[in-house]
């Protein structure tokens, strides 16, 4: 659950970046989630998900160079500041009902 609310707290912090007036093509929701999802998954495991494997969830639809391209790019959007603490994972699971436990939720 961290990897899920993590994801969700840089599509925050991406979204606070952005100048309102930003726009993108029908599918970027999708990217910004996919990469951010990635980049969680990371910053939480140390055997993170494949990106081969992403391509196969996927359905495809993004192909690994893609895949490996939206990673870069949300990287430097975000400054490269993957830190998120544990208070802040709990707190934002908190204001989306999640409860999580000092358990779930330790420092990477």
């Amino acid at each position: 659950m961290a990897v899920l609310v993590t994801a969700l707290i840089y599509v925050e912090r991406l979204r606070k970046h952005l100048p309102r007036t930003a726009t993108g093509s029908m599918d970027t929701p999708y990217r910004i989630f996919l990469a951010s999802l990635l980049l969680a998954d990371k910053f939480w495991s140390d055997h993170s998900v494949q990106i081969k494997n992403l391509v196969a969830a996927a359905g495809g639809v993004f192909s690994l160079k893609e895949i490996s391209a939206m990673e870069r790019a949300l990287l430097k959007l975000l400054q490269f500041n993957l830190y998120v603490s544990a208070d802040e994972i709990r707190t934002h699971a908190l204001k989306l009902g999640i409860c999580i436990d000092e358990h779930t939720v330790t420092a990477a």
